[in-house]
């Protein structure tokens, strides 16, 4: 930055400092990558929905888990705290459950097609 400029009263710290006039464009300096086009239609609408249940149910398991604990030692109602926890635990293990299910899919698939 420069002095203060009294040439300019809304900027009296001068003229701000622009990166890009000492090392140009960060989009010029960088590698040139080609983003490929993904179709919707690529991906199995079953697996799409496996998928998208078993990132609700790790939200579910964290939340509850984290939550659960907290109400537990903040407020030390251990009934609902606990509760909470039980919901996260019963969730976490449904996302091992589907992470299981689709690992041995995916198995049994890559045995046929060897």
């Amino acid at each position: 930055m420069t002095g203060r400029s009294e040439d300019d009263p809304e900027n009296p710290f001068g003229t701000e400092f622009d990166p890009e006039d000492r090392w140009g464009s960060p989009e010029e300096l960088g590698p040139r990558v080609d983003v490929p086009e993904v179709d919707a239609s690529d991906v199995d609408a079953g697996f799409a929905a496996t998928w998208w249940g078993s990132v609700v149910l790790a939200n579910v398991a964290l939340g509850g888990v984290a939550v659960g604990a907290m109400v537990g030692f903040f407020t030390g109602d251990w009934e609902t705290g606990g509760a909470l926890v039980l919901v996260g635990l019963v969730a976490a293990v449904g996302v091992v459950r589907i992470v299981r299910r689709v690992q041995a899919r995916a198995d049994g698939s890559a045995d046929e097609n060897a």
